[in-house]
């Protein structure tokens, strides 16, 4: 090519070649492949976070669990048409939304056990009994809402502190108690009267919830 150029080769030809070459030596270099990745999907869980238990006992409690807030999501949604009269007006929006909070709660174990575990299995959920009073209905509810709280603080022990799953229980558990005390403003005093009179220290009964805390007395000025 430099003879060429000698014998007198267009200067225009011979600024087209080195373009080319140029050309030519930026595209192989883009075809090289690159550095090659040397890590692999982590998949012992430590990225995530350990559990405080083996997965498999974790995932056999969030099925459990599942099933206990579906079972309230789906009494929640009954009751809210259940009730009558001024109870239905003023009790069947907040049931609704507390059966919201129920699927989300759901949802978020479903996804996790998904992933954790593969195929799901869940037991079946059990129909609501049938009732159309408020103060029994809402006494139904608080027993269900005591056997959530139960369920999320042992999921927040078997998860333990190194996993970020942590937070969203905490979370959870927190809304729980919200809904326990929703429940507990809307019972009529006289319906909690037997269980504020028990003694102090005397164990409940399986099927009466527990009381909230009372206030303490006052003497008369």
């Amino acid at each position: 090519m430099f003879d060429k150029l000698a014998e007198g080769i267009p200067l225009h030809e011979a600024a087209r070649f080195f373009i080319n070459l140029r050309s030519f030596e930026k595209t192989a270099d883009e075809a090289a492949p690159g550095p090659v990745d040397q890590h692999a999907p982590d998949e012992t869980g430590q990225l995530e976070g350990e559990f405080a238990v083996p997965v498999e006992q974790v995932l056999a409690h969030m099925a459990k669990q599942v099933q206990l807030e579906l079972k309230a999501q789906y009494a929640y949604m009954v009751y809210a048409n259940s009730l009558r009269d001024m109870a239905h007006h003023s009790i069947a929006a907040e049931f609704e939304q507390h059966a919201d909070d129920e699927t989300e709660h759901a949802d978020f174990l479903l996804r996790r056990m998904g992933v954790l575990g593969g195929p799901i299995s869940v037991p079946d959920i059990p129909a609501p009994m049938a009732a159309t009073d408020a103060t029994e209905i809402v006494r139904a509810m608080v027993r269900m809402e005591q056997d959530g709280i139960q369920a999320w603080r042992d999921l927040r022990k078997l998860v333990g502190d190194e996993n970020p799953m942590k937070f969203k229980i905490e979370e959870y558990l927190t809304k729980e108690q919200e809904h326990l005390d929703e429940l507990w403003a809307l019972m009529p005093h006289e319906a909690n009267q037997a269980v504020l009179s028990a003694h102090a220290g005397q164990p409940m009964s399986a099927e009466q919830p527990a009381a909230p805390p009372s206030a303490p007395e006052t003497s008369p000025s």
